[in-house]
């Protein structure tokens, strides 16, 4: 590898990162990340900040100043000089690329006479494999761009390499826009990242053949993020409504093409457009319904249209209310619920099969007790109190220390406090198993957990249900709250 300037430390560049971690298929590891993440703020996941900034309309066009500095110096051939200017363009995580790339990209188009383009094309190559800061790798792909070497091979297999992170591969669709095979770029792109990589790369990808178009549909929507993001983009890239109709209605097509209406359905009113912008709307969730009315009974097709009811259901207009009513008459089949129930008895599709009216009560709780870490959201759908209790005890009795550690009053737990909260809401009538459950939960350090609890102490105090047992931990809990608010807030119990 040729570069002009080579940092004299072992400190590992982003590309050696990535370079050291790609896989033979040409993917990074699902563990794999550029962020380091602090427990005690928020998780951005690789890519997601410039994600949200898209989607959810975060970005301002920052002071150019600083950028054009190290773009003189670049052009100039002093790259010591350029990337000590680069900390005044990227102080902070709010000041990133995406936000400059227009406005920079315009403004070396706008100067072109005055700048040298070998030079900023090698100042670019030396950020591409030498950068350590993220945003100075997407200010190198930026550059690309717009001054690109089609003989550069080296640079090319880079360019590859990065978009496999979803870090990057939004600012490599940028960077491939001028080669010659750039749309099957995007699609090898498409098919390596996972994560908001894959849906950058599918806003970009264009569906040009018979096998772009069957990924879109089989895969398209398929990321680590949200379906949602991509689903309007893919639906009218391949036509949904005619692959709809001319899918076979048993075929994995037509289940496909339910995964996508689905995203739609519920992306609808969501941070992305949905169903709404679909302009032949009624016509595609018809001919879904038409045809799933006479498909051989599939859990996935009945997910779909359970999707499609509940959405119907609550608009105004007549036509889909119609959609709703039919969408619920394939459900309130014979052939549809009987699929459902022998589901259900094989311990399979219990939370459809649930929402759909089926008895799961016996199969819910043997998969509780069978794993409840796996299993304990399904707790929701469980509407016996003597059912509840049962599986109450059997929580208290196999719960363990860690299964409710977390730091000091973070605000949600993990898979101990879902299931506490699930059993505290669904609980009623003042029972030894719900006693037993309050105090345990004054002990947890989650404050979502406590507040459920001390509300629901509040109750049982305003209804002289407090016991001696109840009142020494209620004790105990003001002695040890270290959440002030809440102490002072419930003195009184």
């Amino acid at each position: 590898m040729t570069a002009e300037y080579r940092p004299g430390d072992n400190v590992p560049s982003i590309y050696d990162k990535i370079h050291a971690a790609i896989q033979p298929n040409g993917e990074l590891p699902s563990s794999f990340s550029l962020r380091s993440h602090d427990p005690e703020g928020i998780a951005w996941a690789d890519g997601a900040w410039d994600g949200v900034c898209i989607y959810h309309n975060r970005l301002e066009t920052p002071d150019l100043a600083p950028i054009i500095l190290v773009l003189r110096r670049g052009s100039s051939h002093v790259f010591a000089h350029a990337k000590m200017a680069l900390p005044e363009v990227f102080p902070d995580a709010d000041h990133s690329m995406l936000a400059y790339v227009d406005a920079a990209q315009n403004w070396i188009l706008d100067h072109s006479e005055e700048l040298d383009a070998t030079n900023l094309y090698l100042f670019a190559r030396h950020l591409l494999f030498y950068a350590r800061e993220m945003e100075e790798v997407k200010l190198a792909l930026s550059l690309l761009e717009i001054i690109w070497n089609e003989k550069d091979e080296e640079a090319r297999q880079a360019v590859r390499e990065l978009a496999a992170s979803d870090e990057f591969t939004l600012f490599a669709t940028f960077a491939v826009r001028n080669w010659e095979n750039k749309n099957e770029e995007i699609f090898r792109m498409a098919q390596k990242a996972h994560g908001w990589g894959r849906i950058h790369a599918v806003a970009s990808l264009e569906p040009t053949t018979a096998e772009i178009r069957r990924w879109l549909l089989r895969e398209g929507v398929d990321n680590d993020v949200m379906p949602e993001y991509s689903a309007l983009t893919v639906a009218e890239k391949i036509d949904l409504l005619n692959v709809v109709q001319a899918a076979d209605r048993n075929g994995e097509d037509f289940v496909a093409a339910g995964r996508i209406l689905a995203a739609l359905i519920e992306s609808d009113g969501g941070p992305v457009l949905g169903i709404g912008a679909y302009e032949q709307e009624e016509a595609l969730v018809r001919a879904y319904i038409d045809k799933a009315r006479l498909s051989m009974p599939n859990e996935e097709i009945y997910r779909v249209l359970r999707i499609i009811k509940l959405h119907y259901a609550e608009e105004e207009d007549e036509a889909f209310q119609t959609l709703a009513k039919e969408a619920d008459a394939v459900l309130s089949s014979d052939s549809c619920l009987n699929y459902m129930r022998c589901k259900a008895e094989q311990g399979e599709n219990l939370r459809l099969a649930s929402q759909l009216g089926v008895d799961c009560a016996k199969e819910i709780k043997a998969a509780f007790r069978s794993d409840w870490r796996k299993h304990y959201a399904m707790l929701q759908f469980l509407d016996n109190q003597e059912d509840l209790m049962e599986m109450a005890d059997f929580f208290l009795a196999n719960v363990k220390n860690e299964d409710m550690l977390a730091p000091q009053n973070v605000l949600v737990g993990g898979t101990g406090n879902h299931a506490y909260e699930i059993m505290l809401e669904k609980l009623a009538g003042y029972s030894q198993q719900e006693a037993r459950l309050l105090r345990l939960g004054l002990r947890t350090p989650v404050i979502r957990s406590r507040l459920m609890t001390l509300k629901r102490l509040r109750v049982w105090k305003e209804n002289g249900k407090i016991t001696e047992a109840l009142r020494r931990a209620v004790d105990e809990w003001k002695k040890n709250e270290t959440d002030q608010k809440m102490r002072f807030e419930y003195l009184d119990l």
